[in-house]
Order: C-alpha cells, then sequence, then structure tokens
C-alpha cells in the first residue's frame, strides 16, 4: 500500500480500511455533554451557591457531574445499559410464543428453562427479580 493511498484513507476518516473517526457520534457526545454541563452548572452555581455561599465544593460538584455524565455516556454507547420493563415484557412475549409446547407441557415448571433463555437473550442487561415476577405473571395468565 503506497503513501498516497494511506493519506487519502486519513481524508475519509478510515486507515486501512477501520474507520477511526466518527463525527455523528462525536457531535452527538458534545451536545448532550453541553446540555448536561448547562443543567449541572445551573443546580451548582444558581441553587447550591447562591443558598450556601459556599465556593469550596463547586469545582467539586462541576467535576462530580462531568465524570458521571461520561460514565453514563460510556456505558450507554457500549450497550451496557439495563433493559427497561416495556422491552423486557416484548422479550417474555416472544419466548412465550416460541415455547407454547414446554408451557403446555411443564406449567409454571417452565420458568426457569424461559428464564435461562431470556437472560442468555437479554446477555445480562436483565434484572433477575424483574423478570422472575413479570415471567411468573405472563405465565399465570397464559396457563389460565
Amino acid at each position: 500500500m503506497n503513501m498516497d493511498l494511506i493519506l487519502l484513507q486519513a481524508d475519509q476518516n478510515q486507515l486501512f480500511g477501520t474507520s477511526f473517526f466518527d463525527m455523528e457520534g462525536i457531535l452527538h457526545l458534545v451536545i448532550r455533554f453541553s446540555f448536561n454541563l448547562l443543567v449541572v452548572g445551573i443546580i451548582v452555581r444558581g441553587l447550591y451557591y447562591t443558598l450556601t455561599r459556599k465556593k469550596n465544593y463547586l469545582f467539586s460538584f462541576m467535576l462530580i457531574g462531568v465524570v458521571v455524565f461520561l460514565i453514563c455516556y460510556l456505558l450507554e454507547s457500549l450497550g451496557l445499559t439495563m433493559i427497561s420493563k416495556e422491552q423486557l415484557e416484548k422479550i417474555i412475549e416472544k419466548m412465550i410464543k416460541e415455547n407454547r409446547s414446554l408451557i403446555e407441557e411443564r406449567g409454571q415448571g417452565a420458568l426457569g428453562p424461559l428464564m435461562g433463555k431470556i437472560m442468555k437473550k437479554g446477555r445480562g442487561r436483565v434484572k433477575a427479580e424483574l423478570l422472575s415476577e413479570t415471567l411468573r405473571r405472563k405465565l399465570e395468565d397464559y396457563t389460565q
């Protein structure tokens, strides 16, 4: 591969065929970060400082707000957020439709195998207590 081709790919945000710069993603991050900074600034400067008149913790509170935002953004972008209750109910309904014979055969005994399948499908993003409660309720509705 000659140097001109490598430089041309670098201009197109690619190096050796791999994209290394996502303008839309960075724009999304900057907009959300700016909004977060504005809200934290209003809360810290507008409320905390006005009420307490203590300057000691202004920087600390702003820094904590920024760090929490960046951690949450990273977790969200990596897909490590929890599945919502609505998404969980859709997954459960789909699993019930796909495993009707197992449910008709075992009844409430199908709870364990179905929980395992749903946990596997959710890749660890499902709260076990919520899943157990919702699945038990859905199985009762289905078997009656």
